[in-house]
C-alpha cells in the first residue's frame, strides 16, 4: 500500500520500487484523467542526486472500492504486472 501524508509520497517507499534514493515525492492532481474505478494523479519524484522524474499514479478512487470490485479489477493487477520498473 501507498502511504500518501500531505501530498508526499514516503521517500523510502519510492526508493525502494525506483532503486534509487529519493528525496521526495510530490503528489499533484492529473486533470481530467481517471476511469470507472481510479483516479490518475502525478507524482514529482526528486532523486538526491537532484535529477528527477515525473511518474503517474493511479488509485482506486475514495468510495469507488466496492465498484472496483464489481468490475472485477484484478485484471488491471495482472496487466501492470507486466511492467518492469
Amino acid at each position: 500500500m501507498i502511504s500518501i501524508t500531505d501530498g508526499e509520497i514516503d521517500a523510502s517507499f519510492l526508493s525502494k520500487v525506483l532503486g534509487r534514493q529519493v528525496e521526495r515525492g510530490r503528489v499533484r492532481p492529473l486533470e481530467k484523467m481517471g476511469g470507472l474505478s481510479g483516479d490518475f494523479e502525478l507524482v514529482d519524484v526528486t532523486f538526491a542526486d537532484n535529477a528527477s522524474t515525473e511518474l503517474v499514479l493511479k488509485r482506486t478512487g475514495k468510495g469507488k472500492e466496492a465498484h472496483a470490485v464489481a468490475l472485477g479489477t484484478t485484471r488491471e493487477a495482472k496487466f501492470y504486472a507486466l511492467f518492469d520498473l
